[in-house]
């Protein structure tokens, strides 16, 4: 269905650029070509981004800071399998959906670590790679108070997903 409706828009986009007489190939082509200055321009924060998500995982410190928070986790009934999604979450999209396809592989989707894990990926921003995108693309040096706030509102995210998780499947 969405197939569908992606060609009909791409179509109703082409007869509208016909009717309105503007040359619709001419067009596209100046617009990618304008799109590759965007894109040397937002390419060494992506690639800083993924290299400290990397770095983070592979040094061995994401295990240490699960290990950190266990006992605080275990406290609150919080499954501590969750905690990497939702650590990876706040800093890339494309290594939260690993960490989730990693996460349901190993505890099934209709476990309530699967549903909770599901819930974090889907309900969460990735926070410091749109700081580091969009405040690097327009030279914002001193961020002030986003990182706080962004960062605060991805915790209490997490904590609501999990109350609201608890609620409905356990």
């Amino acid at each position: 269905m969405s197939e569908i409706i992606i060609l009909l828009f791409v179509l109703a986009v082409v007869l509208y650029g016909i009717k309105c007489r503007v040359p619709v190939y001419d067009t596209f082509i100046e617009g990618a070509k304008s799109s590759l200055g965007t894109i040397a321009t937002v390419f060494p924060y992506i690639l800083a981004v993924l290299c400290a998500i990397g770095i983070f995982k592979n040094s061995g410190m994401m295990d240490c800071f699960v290990k950190l928070l266990q006992p605080l986790l275990d406290a609150v009934d919080f499954p501590s399998e969750v905690l990497p999604l939702s650590l990876i979450k706040i800093i890339s999209g494309s290594g939260a959906n690993a960490a989730l396809a990693d996460t349901l592989l190993n505890y099934h989707p209709d476990s309530f670590i699967g549903r909770l894990a599901s819930v974090i990926a889907g309900s969460n921003e990735t926070t410091i790679y749109i700081i580091a995108l969009y405040f690097g693309c327009v030279n914002i040096k001193k961020t002030k108070y986003a990182l706080p706030v962004a960062l605060s509102c991805d915790i209490l995210g997490i904590f609501a997903a999990f109350f609201i998780c608890s609620f409905i499947f356990k």
